[in-house]
């Protein structure tokens, strides 16, 4: 993935733990992850990763915001932590697209929870070396699984004509076998699951962070399927 730099028998000659290591290896994968997430992924108790927290900053490998009063922490890293991982210290996190992020972020981490293969939007870009004119030009999952199941999240209404390219590119794809539409607004989702009529297409909302297979969307009425 080329996240390793100097080596990660560097990091625990100078007294980083094994864990700590993947803590921070997770944190740079994602560029920034919520405490929350990490505590779930790692089976931490609430004192378990304070903690490490506090480890962390001190040693100056991290540092951690609060975005909204009475949201989560996030964690990104310090300069010291990327020259021994490699990679690019995250610029900073955007309360524009903080919801979305969360969003793909705790289904990213659920299934790699579940031991499934992720690749994040962010990550195919760099396999394909986008240029930023580019990215319009390319329509890119938010997160692919196992490399046939297509996430995607849309927390707001988008232009039919952009949506139906985007649906219709994943109609043609032999290799996408089920494309998750996953959003917190039922209007979205009704929009969706109009223009998107192939089969491979399932519809889901997330409730109070609880992912539900709406069956509202859905040719089987009676069963909701809980993912998260």
């Amino acid at each position: 993935m080329g996240y390793y730099f100097l080596g990660l028998e560097v990091m625990i000659k100078i007294g980083l733990s094994e864990r700590q290591i993947e803590m921070l290896k997770l944190v740079n994968r994602f560029g920034f992850l919520s405490e929350l997430l990490l505590a779930k992924f790692f089976d931490l108790s609430d004192n378990a990763i304070r903690k490490v927290r506090y480890v962390l900053i001190e040693d100056g490998y991290i540092k951690v915001e609060k975005i909204f009063a009475r949201g989560d922490k996030y964690w990104t890293l310090e300069k010291l932590a990327i020259n021994y991982l490699g990679g690019q210290l995250y610029r900073k996190i955007s309360p524009a697209t903080l919801v979305h992020n969360s969003h793909v972020h705790t289904i990213a981490i659920h299934e790699l929870k579940l031991g499934n293969l992720i690749k994040l939007e962010k990550e195919a870009k760099n396999e394909l070396q986008l240029k930023f004119s580019q990215n319009k030009e390319v329509f890119l999952p938010d997160l692919l699984v196992n490399t046939c199941l297509a996430i995607e999240v849309e927390l707001s209404l988008k232009m039919t004509k952009r949506l139906l390219i985007k649906i219709n590119k994943y109609n043609l794809d032999s290799n996408i076998k089920e494309v998750r539409w996953i959003s917190n607004n039922e209007i979205v989702l009704k929009k969706l699951s109009g223009l998107a009529r192939n089969a491979k297409h399932t519809f889901f909302i997330f409730v109070n962070d609880i992912l539900i297979q709406n069956p509202y969307y859905n040719e089987i009425k009676n069963e909701r399927k809980v993912l998260i």
